[in-house]
Order: structure tokens, then sequence, then C-alpha cells
């Protein structure tokens, strides 16, 4: 009886359409299973004699589901084309899109030969704090403070270079307690790093600002981000 259960289980799950899976047989296929479904029959028939044309159960089974077929029911699924290759340049695309490349400061600005680190910031009434030795000195407006952001410029080759960002576009914006963003003060400073044209010796490390006016008043965050074409970086200051 297990075979005919076979026979009526195959014959029905060859009939069913809508949520169960449908399997397409080949002509060859159809005409193993059409053979069988007769010579069970005749099987259990007790007027005959001859199992001849019975193929072996487990032939029987591999004949009619091949290697590879989900002979259980629920909603078809489309097979999927895609190859491994395919799933993996998928994959690169998708965090090539949606992610976020990160670039180092020197990246942003252009500073080639130049690995430009960020140090620290301070606070002047007036910069520098020492004007006898200097050609030029900012003040800020009453009720204002200047905050110089401080920048290690350290040249990475071993022969002189010039640290020239005269023409790059770079942009520079400082945040103050979450609230106002403020741009750097235009000067004369040699080593203002906007428009800086210097030149530093081979494995050597130069001092360079930018010089922001703000209001007086407690700063509870601060950050400055940088940005270039496509390109930015934000640097946290503590």
């Amino acid at each position: 009886m297990r075979k005919l259960s076979l026979v009526i289980g195959v014959v029905c799950v060859l009939s069913l359409t809508g949520c169960a899976s449908t399997y397409r047989l080949t002509e060859v296929e159809t005409d193993i299973v059409a053979e069988n479904m007769a010579a069970l029959l005749l099987k259990y028939d007790h007027n005959y004699q001859d199992t001849a044309l019975l193929l072996p159960e487990e032939a029987l089974e591999k004949e009619v589901f091949p290697a590879g077929t989900d002979t259980h029911t629920g909603d078809a699924s489309i097979p999927s084309n895609d190859t491994k290759e395919d799933k993996k340049e998928n994959k690169e695309d998708t965090v090539e899109l949606h992610g976020e490349k990160e670039y180092t400061l020197s990246q942003v600005i252009s500073a080639k030969d130049f690995d430009i680190q960020y140090k620290g910031y301070q606070l002047y009434i007036n910069y520098p704090e020492d004007t006898s030795a200097t050609y030029f000195s900012l003040t800020p407006r009453e009720g204002d403070q200047l905050l110089a952001v401080l920048f290690d410029a350290v040249n990475t080759s071993n022969d002189t270079k010039s640290l020239n960002l005269i023409k790059t576009g770079n942009r520079f914006e400082l945040k103050v307690n979450e609230e106002r963003t403020y741009v750097p003060l235009l000067t004369l400073l040699e080593n203002d790093l906007q428009y800086i044209n210097i030149p530093i010796d081979g494995q050597k490390t130069e001092e360079v600002i930018l010089v922001f006016e703000i209001p007086k008043e407690e700063i509870s965050a601060v950050s400055l981000t940088v940005t270039n074409e496509d390109k930015a970086v934000n640097i946290p200051m503590k």
C-alpha cells in the first residue's frame, strides 16, 4: 500500500496549483511516471502477476523528484539567477552607495606629503598674546573672543616641501555648543591653514592654525568640519 500511496501522492502534487509548488516534467519524465503508475496499478491487480515493469521504489522517487527538488508545499518562489560573483558585486555596490568613506584631514585638504594632525584649541583676548614680536595681531569685537585651532603639520618626506593650500578650495566650519556655526577669520598670519604657503624641511613639524571669532560664553561642545568637494572630515575638539 505504501507504493500505491506514493502514486496517489505524486498525482496530487502534480495536479496542485496556487500556493503549491509546480513541477514541470520533461516528456521523458512524464512517460516514466505514466509507465510506473500503470505498473503499480497492475501490481495490485490480483489478476496480474508480472512485476517486471516496476522500477525499484528508490528509483521511482528519484525519477519523479529529481535531486535538488523541494518537495514541501508552500508559496512558490522564483529561483534567483544571481551567481556568487553577482551577489558579491551587489554587496560591494551597496556598501559603496550607502556607506560613508572616511578621510583623514590631510586627504580632505589635499596636503600631499604632509600629515596634518589636530592637537587642541585655545581662547584668546588678542592673538598672538605677545604683539611686540609680530607685525600682525588680531583683536575681537567687544563681547567676543578668539578661538585658535592648533594643528601640527609634519613633512613626511625626506625633502623640503611647500605646504601650499592657496588654491585647494577647502572650507572650515566651527560648531560651538551644537548651536551656531562660524567660519575662520581671514588673517595675514604666515601659518594660517586656510591660505598657507610655507616650506617645511623633510621630517620636520610646523604649527599651523585657524582663528575664529566667537561670543564670550561657556563652551560645552565644539567641533570642526572640513570639506572639499565630495570629501569631508569632522574633528571633535576637546
